[in-house]
């Protein structure tokens, strides 16, 4: 499924036109790392929506690391069942998505010299140091999200 069809399935409002490899580039070169290649064929699809949804996908030019967006973040401690903590920098994770639900947010770590790199991880406006991890991959993500599409937001638990 593309992401134009899972947001049609769930009643999303029109994407955006998509994004062009140079402006993809241009806000990896902005951010400092490198998206994952699931999420850039999802931006060459669809520059994300300029109305919102269930679920807001930023466009390119929202697209901002933990740590700008909350500048108290620059380390995140990521919780994970049966793992212990760990703490990462807020600078490694951009912010992809909204749910307007509670307000959470998803970021994925846009590092790529991080063993981590593509894990996307969810956190609440209210504690934006503090993230659950929600997959080792972004298209571990996309698969989730595709699978449960009546249940977005699933991933954001309580």
């Amino acid at each position: 499924m593309s992401l134009i069809e899972f947001f049609q399935l769930i009643g999303a409002p029109p994407a955006n036109a998509p994004a062009s490899k140079a402006h993809i580039l241009a806000t990896e070169t902005r951010l400092g790392g490198r998206l994952p290649d699931t999420l850039r064929l999802w931006f060459q699809e669809a520059d994300g929506f300029s109305e919102t949804c269930m679920w807001r996908f930023r466009s390119l030019e929202h697209l901002h690391t933990i740590s700008e967006v909350f500048p108290a973040a620059n380390h995140i401690v990521i919780s994970r069942q049966d793992h212990p903590a760990r703490e990462m920098l807020g600078n490694q994770y951009a912010i992809f998505c909204d749910a307007l639900i509670n307000l959470p947010f998803y970021a994925v770590n846009i590092c790529p010299d991080s063993s981590y790199f593509s894990e996307v991880v969810f956190a609440n406006e209210e504690t934006p140091t503090e993230a659950m991890f929600v997959e080792p991959t972004f298209e571990g993500f996309a698969e989730l999200l595709f699978q449960h599409p009546d249940d977005a937001p699933l991933l954001a638990t309580d």
